[in-house]
């Protein structure tokens, strides 16, 4: 007599434990960030692979060219692996009380149950049910520290935001169409820059740091010798990424292996023992020679408050309508003045901290007013320093401060950003 195959369910189940559950949520959320709910598809998923044997859990996101895997240590009573939809696990675990324990045990194929009990009683106090789906389509990626760089997390992070705002605007929201929807970095063993750009303006960070994980302890740096370790571009959506990861997990060192056309990121949080890969696929081109434009000499240097400045570009800027574009003057104060559209003009008057000239007489120079805000706003300075030459040329705004690296040796981010002027006749 003939029968019928059974499909074996592997019957997942965790326990959160209540001083595990606000670990959990929290990089429940990280990894969340990076799925979209809006995409029919697997990267509306957070994959969970529960491993009885470690006792640990996987969580898995996906997006477009990115991929996280979190790694944390729990309680796991079966092993299994099962995919949930990420919108609806993160808001329903982000509201769950965190002194109780919380067990996540599926019921079927494509069913998981959360729940909660209240301490010394038998009956549950909460029950929810997710729909679910396998694991299949979900890629199978292998990652090992092989061959890879270490670079200090914090370090990396302040300087990846003192240049994201320069790419292109929809640069984050897509994978990248040419090389400027890119971050360009490279490491050598005495610094790590960083560069982005949309054409119109320039923003270029350097980290100066002795990376003595790359060298044996005897082996000495050749003098006026740079060794280029790795040079790629980042898409904007992985650099924005990344740096909300490094502001919630905050690393002290990264383990960095690029490869030809991916680059891996490993973190570890200390302090409960989670640890964190990001895989991003790289995207292939020269990036522009951008240290072609960092000019060197000025006629003019100034130093003035960031704050004062900041306020008085947001006011003028309500006046300069679809342009943009007001006029700098530089005499022995900063004049910034709009003829706006709707019969509007404004004007504002920043005092000078230092002036700095090697030309007699004012210089005057026209330029995009939003472009100067965002990079004033991206200054961690309290001041800013100013360099600028003829009206056609480039300005120049730079600040340095201290690296979070521990050392005998104070070591420096070094910041420049570039705007191109509006060329008048």
């Amino acid at each position: 007599m003939g029968g019928t195959t059974q499909k074996v369910i592997i019957m997942l189940e965790i326990k959160l434990s209540s001083t595990f559950l606000p670990v959990f949520k929290q990089y429940l959320q990280v990894v969340g960030g990076i799925c979209d709910p809006r995409a029919n598809s697997i990267y509306s998923y957070i994959l969970l692979n529960a491993i009885k044997e470690e006792q640990k859990i996987l969580l898995d996101g996906f997006s477009g060219g990115l991929w996280l895997r979190v790694e944390m240590k729990t309680d796991v009573m079966e092993s299994g692996k099962v995919a949930l939809p990420a919108k609806t696990l993160k808001e329903l675990i982000s509201k769950l009380p965190n002194d109780q324990t919380i067990t996540l045990k599926n019921i079927n194929e494509s069913q998981i149950n959360i729940s909660y009990s209240l301490e010394g009683t038998e009956n549950k106090s909460a029950v929810y049910t997710i729909y679910s789906i396998t694991d299949e389509g979900f890629p199978l990626i292998q990652a090992n520290l092989e061959n890879s760089i270490s670079i200090f997390g914090q370090d990396f992070a302040e300087a990846l935001k003192s240049v994201i705002y320069a790419t292109p605007k929809k640069s984050s929201n897509s994978l990248p169409n040419t090389v400027l929807d890119t971050v360009n970095v490279s490491i050598s063993d005495d610094k790590i820059e960083l560069a982005a750009s949309d054409g119109k303006r320039l923003a270029y960070a350097q980290i100066s740091t002795e990376n003595n994980d790359n060298k044996t302890e005897n082996e000495e740096k050749p003098e006026n010798k740079e060794t280029k370790l790795s040079v790629f571009n980042l898409p904007v959506k992985t650099a924005e990424f990344l740096q909300g990861v490094l502001a919630k997990v905050n690393p002290e060192k990264i383990q960095v292996k690029i490869e030809p056309a991916q680059i891996y990121f490993f973190m570890e949080e200390k302090n409960n023992e989670t640890k964190l890969t990001l895989i991003s696929d790289l995207f292939a081109g020269k990036y522009p020679e951008y240290k072609k434009l960092l000019p060197k000499n000025f006629t003019k240097k100034i130093i003035l408050p960031k704050d004062e400045t900041k306020s008085s570009l947001e006011r003028i800027l309500l006046f300069t309508g679809t342009s943009k574009a007001i006029n700098l003057l530089i005499n022995e104060d900063l004049i910034l003045k709009t003829y706006g559209e709707e019969e509007r003009s404004g004007q504002e008057i920043v005092s000078l901290t230092t002036l700095q000239s090697t030309t007699d007489g004012p210089v005057k120079i026209t330029i995009n007013c939003e472009f100067l805000l965002q990079t004033v706003k991206a200054i961690k300075s309290p001041i800013l320093e100013m360099g600028i030459n003829q009206p056609n040329n480039p300005i120049l705004i730079s600040e340095s401060f201290p690296t979070e690296k521990k050392s005998n040796k104070t070591e420096y981010i070094k910041v420049s950003h570039i705007i191109m002027p509006i060329y008048t006749l």
